[in-house]
């Protein structure tokens, strides 16, 4: 079948597919992919802030997904091909980390499939260990390294030191996460971006795209889908942009939306 025919849908992972609270997906979710994916005329698509690497909390419904769009538009995967990658200048990054390793903030730098990882705390650690399971160096600072293959950074640490990095860097595009740290990718980059890339390559239309998401990352994704969808937990950025509001994702936001605006 034609990809222009299809219908193709853009899901958020964080909020969407994965409730958030318990960082598992819902039994509802499971079974409404099972059922997308047995159509000829509908293509799923991951949309995240996560790289592939990092897509490990959700590996049983992977198999459900034509591609995916992730580091926010900066690494495209359709059918286990790497299509599209868009690395952060190293120029420009070596100079904020100049100021990171000053000042002692802790950072992740994430590859397509490797992540170097520097700590101030071992709390910290403990919690983004579980969150990135890739290979990894653990670094005291980024002196030595060679960075021209990363395409995201996170950000460690609270929104007020946040807030100053997008005054001082504005060739780069910080997402601040809910209430402390932030993805970090070149200027541009976004969801969106990496969407309007898919439909061009793959020759999608336009007028059969759909987007579901919840947070800021969120919104250049429900801008450049014909029709966007916000989870019911969503922030009020994301439901400002919305055509369609659905339940939270505890209760089965998802697999309601689905059903009402999409089957």
């Amino acid at each position: 079948m034609n990809n222009f025919d299809k219908k193709v849908i853009f899901f958020d992972v964080d909020g969407t597919l994965v409730n958030s609270k318990t960082m598992k997906v819902e039994p509802s979710t499971i079974e409404i992919l099972k059922e997308l994916n047995q159509r000829e005329d509908i293509d799923l698509y991951i949309s995240s802030g996560r790289t592939y690497a990092g897509l490990f909390e959700i590996e049983n419904i992977l198999k459900y997904f034509t591609g995916f769009n992730l580091a926010n538009g900066s690494q495209i995967i359709v059918n286990n091909d790497t299509i599209y990658l868009d690395p952060i200048d190293s120029t420009i990054i070596n100079k904020l980390l100049d100021e990171l390793d000053e000042k002692n903030v802790s950072y992740v730098l994430l590859e397509n499939d490797y992540c170097y990882k520097r700590y101030t705390n071992e709390e910290l650690a403990k919690v983004f260990d579980n969150v990135v399971r890739i290979d990894h160096k653990r670094i005291n600072n980024h002196q030595n390294l060679k960075l021209d293959k990363i395409i995201e950074a996170w950000i460690l640490d609270e929104h007020p030191l946040i807030n100053e990095l997008i005054k001082k860097y504005p060739d780069l595009t910080f997402y601040k996460w809910g209430n402390y740290g932030c993805d970090l990718v070149k200027k541009d980059a976004s969801k969106g971006k990496g969407i309007k890339k898919i439909i061009e390559l793959l020759g999608y239309d336009y007028y059969k795209t759909y987007a579901i998401g919840d947070a800021d990352n969120d919104v250049p994704m429900l801008e450049s889908v014909y029709y966007p969808i916000a989870m019911g937990q969503g922030n009020d950025n994301v439901k400002k942009v919305a055509k369609y509001i659905t339940k939270p994702v505890d209760e089965d936001g998802l697999a309601y939306a689905i059903k009402k605006w999409i089957l």
